[in-house]
């Protein structure tokens, strides 16, 4: 079972936010912790290599963002996904109006918060009261309670909601920290 010293670690990544397209303060964290356990780091495009003593002994592949929002102007909310690399989905279609019509109610009263995209600095919270989809734009519009200040390129956050971890433990029992 993991000891404490990891699951505090986890539970640091995952208030991290790390919205499509605004990974940078994420990494920063990352290359931090990894860092203080003797990690060398190597920074890319999109992307953070860390090296052991023995490099070759383990690898690990990750991808890290989560969905969000992205302010594109005055008390102006989109989905991430949708306003970065060209609109596509994972198999390189356009997104499709279907698929922003469905999502368009889901998102109704969750609490979100601002976050500067490259220090992670904390912003402003508010809450989504309306989604719609922007004839205009063709795109996912959002309405959002409270970050009217906001300006345009913040990515948004939804809140997380880490209440505690279950782990697998062998004869496929689950063991549930109490935290």
């Amino acid at each position: 079972m993991p000891d404490d010293d990891f699951i505090d670690l986890l539970k640091l990544l995952v208030r991290q936010p790390s919205v499509v397209g605004a990974e940078h303060s994420f990494f920063r964290v990352l290359q931090r912790e990894l860092e203080e356990r003797w990690a060398k780091i190597t920074w890319y495009e999109g992307l953070l290599v860390a090296q052991g003593s023995d490099p070759f002994s383990t690898m690990f592949s990750a991808h890290i963002d989560r969905h969000g929002l992205v302010c594109t102007g005055p008390n102006e909310f989109q989905y991430a996904a949708f306003v970065s690399a060209n609109r596509t989905d994972l198999l390189n279609n356009s997104v499709s109006e279907e698929l922003m019509s469905k999502v368009t109610e889901h998102f109704n009263h969750e609490e979100v918060y601002a976050y500067e995209p490259w220090s992670g600095v904390y912003r402003g919270k508010g809450v989504i009261k309306k989604s719609y989809v922007c004839e205009f734009r063709n795109n996912l519009i959002l309405e959002i309670d409270g970050l009217e200040s906001v300006v345009a390129g913040t990515p948004i956050a939804f809140k997380d909601q880490l209440i505690s971890l279950a782990w697998v433990i062998p004869n496929n029992r689950i063991h549930q920290p109490k935290w």
